[in-house]
């Protein structure tokens, strides 16, 4: 029997060569990472950078300007009415008659010669007679108390001298009388007639006293009716229901016939000659809007600076505009479920600019609000911004990472994003060098080198001038009007 023999050795298991494969490539990827990163810290920032590694890492940076346009915000809000009235029965009675105008959704307006209800006024237009009437009789008591005061002050003229003739012969008889001229009796006469004539005038003199106590008493009796005679006026003037200004019924409670007492509600008007409109402040645009105080107002720590603002509502591509103010919080204090304050403007025109739209209750419409200018902000590109809320600053070819605290963003057109920032004068304000361009592994102090030195030059000539317009992204800079104010 032959037995043959291999003379190559036993291969290995294959769960073992794939183990060394897997091994051998993260041991060489490891490797290449290392290096890679190494390449990075030495190599240049930007592709197309040519530089020896010692000379800084090449970046693009701009000076930084002011941002010196008017600032406003933009907040979302609905038109609530200026005032809203439930229209009450001051008098009482049925209903005699219903204008075809009373009823809900009608558009009134206050005349003379238009009424919306009329409350059975019959009572009314007699207790307005009777007090007529009465006022007639007191005017005709006092006539007649004036005439016979006229007669007692002439009669009292003559009571007057007659009492002074008396006066006189009383005492001349006294003289003869004790110069025995005369009778006792005599002087005893005279004395009596003085006495007489005295007792007269006393007598008349309470008389026109009298006369002049009626007059005032009648006097008073005259105001008195004339008094009723405006309340029974009134009476009667209330019973005709007229609209209290111009507006639209919202509701009525009220038929023909209806039995109403003062108090009863007749109908719901809402006046429409102003209206309101209600926004929510977020607390950092609120803190903005109190920025705007004078120092007078400033003490003022309820009420809102009275700050123009711009009402608009898009309608089929249409925008249309009105003119407002911010009035005063509605109520006080922050919403405890948004954390917003609620706030009212006035808007006293409710038909807009173009005449072609009325403001009415319930329409979504944006709110801007002109804060006017505001000192220390910097108007940089949003690329500036890092997103730890940060800027990279060049100083003395060194980068200086500064943390920065931001006002707003807003949209700058084919220029992209911007974001405007509170300027710090101790570490970066208007004409240091921002820095644009990405840096990878950036680090405090490294240093670096400018890439568009050209763009630099023509920026600083430039630092002065204004920006271009702006569209709106929470805030913006004020944008030029048309002919008509409108911007539509």
């Amino acid at each position: 029997m032959t037995i043959s023999t291999s003379s190559e050795p036993n291969e290995p298991p294959p769960s073992i060569k794939f183990q060394a494969i897997v091994s051998s490539c993260i041991i060489f990827g490891t490797i290449g990472i290392v290096v890679f990163l190494n390449s990075l810290k030495k190599g240049p920032s930007m592709i197309g950078e040519n530089t020896n590694g010692t000379e800084g890492t090449l970046v693009e940076i701009i000076r930084v300007k002011p941002f010196d346009q008017d600032i406003k915000i933009n907040i979302s809000g609905f038109v609530i009415p200026f005032r809203e009235i439930t229209i009450a029965a001051e008098v009482t009675g049925p209903i005699s008659e219903k204008s075809q105008n009373c009823r809900a959704g009608q558009f009134v307006k206050s005349t003379e010669n238009e009424y919306l209800l009329k409350i059975d006024s019959q009572r009314y237009q007699l207790a307005k007679d009777r007090v007529l009437a009465e006022i007639n009789e007191a005017n005709a008591r006092l006539k007649k108390a004036e005439d016979e005061l006229t007669g007692e002050s002439k009669i009292l003229e003559l009571t007057i001298d007659d009492q002074q003739s008396q006066e006189q012969e009383w005492k001349r008889r006294k003289l003869l009388f004790e110069s025995a001229a005369i009778s006792e009796t005599e002087w005893v006469v005279a004395q009596k007639n003085f006495n007489a004539a005295k007792k007269a005038l006393a007598s008349q003199q309470n008389r026109i006293n009298s006369l002049k106590n009626e007059m005032t008493a009648l006097n008073s009796l005259v105001i008195l009716k004339q008094n009723q005679l405006e309340v029974a006026e009134i009476d009667l003037d209330n019973a005709t229901v007229r609209a209290p200004g111009t507006g639209v019924i919202v509701s009525t409670k009220v038929e023909k016939n209806d039995f109403v007492q003062p108090g009863s509600p007749l109908f719901v008007f809402e006046d429409t000659s102003e209206a309101e409109v209600r926004c929510d402040l977020r607390a950092d645009q609120l803190q903005s809007v109190l920025d705007t105080q004078t120092a007078a107002e400033a003490g003022l720590q309820f009420e809102l600076p009275k700050l123009p603002a711009t009402i608009r509502y898009q309608r089929n591509d249409i925008v249309y505009e009105w003119e407002g103010i911010l009035d005063r919080y509605d109520g006080l204090g922050l919403d405890e479920r948004t954390r917003t304050a609620p706030c009212l403007v006035r808007v006293k025109k409710t038909l807009s600019k173009s005449g072609n739209l009325t403001l009415v209750r319930g329409m979504f419409v944006t709110v801007e609000l002109n804060l006017g200018k505001k000192n220390g902000l910097l108007d940089i590109p949003a690329k500036g911004l890092r997103a730890d809320k940060t800027v990279w600053r060049m100083q003395d070819n060194r980068l200086r990472i500064v943390p920065v605290k931001v006002f707003s963003f807003y949209s700058m057109g084919r220029d992209g994003q911007r974001a405007v920032i509170h300027h710090r004068p101790d570490n970066f304000t208007v004409g240091h060098q921002l820095i644009t361009s990405p840096i990878p592994l950036p680090s405090d102090n490294m240093k670096l080198r400018i890439a568009n030195p050209k763009e630099l030059e023509s920026e600083i000539q430039d630092i002065s001038k204004s920006n271009s317009d702006t569209a709106v992204d929470g805030f913006q800079p004020a944008k030029p009007s048309g002919p008509n104010g409108s911007k539509s």
